[in-house]
């Protein structure tokens, strides 16, 4: 059991959530999986100790959960609105653990921020995006069918005005 939780803990499950499934008490196992008590296990004991923060014992989201969801939206296959219904939480909590901007212990990656407010998915799609609303379409039916806000499209469509111009180029000699 004790080597069990230790590979689940270094795989991202917190001890909270080993300890309330394996029906035991956390400090009894957070000493295990440390490794203070069950010395002689050749499966090491995980280390360091698990940032105060990073998973209260309410807490909706899992290292697991925050792994896939960084998963998910790296490879662009679900939106922050999509993720954010999937694990039960606002999109603004979402959004910080699939960046980085929490959930910093996670061994997945954080995916890079891009264009705020527009997620890889949706930028990959904007030549449709365009045609679209070029076509006559309303912003909000294109956003519905993208499930994402209205306002994640209309940034899309409207970012080329407001974008810096290049530095002009010196002069050549």
């Amino acid at each position: 059991m004790v080597t069990d939780a230790r590979r689940r803990a270094r795989e991202g499950d917190t001890i909270a959530d080993l300890a309330a499934e394996l029906e035991v008490p956390y400090n009894t196992l957070y000493a295990a999986v440390r490794g203070t008590t069950w010395t002689a296990l050749t499966e090491p004991p995980v280390g360091p100790a698990e940032p105060a923060a990073s998973a209260p014992r309410r807490s909706v989201l899992t290292a697991r959960k925050v792994a896939a969801a960084r998963r998910a939206f790296g490879r662009g296959t679900a939106t922050l609105a999509e993720l954010a219904r999937r694990y039960g939480v606002s999109e603004t909590t979402i959004s910080a653990a699939v960046h980085g901007r929490s959930w910093q212990h996670v061994s997945a990656p954080p995916v890079p921020p891009g264009e705020p407010g527009i997620s890889s998915m949706i930028a990959a799609r904007e030549p449709e995006i365009r045609r679209r609303a070029e076509a006559g379409e309303g912003i909000r039916t294109i956003a519905a069918d993208l499930g994402v806000a209205a306002s994640t499209v209309s940034r899309l469509l409207t970012r080329a005005q407001h974008r810096r111009p290049s530095p002009p180029s010196p002069p050549s000699p």
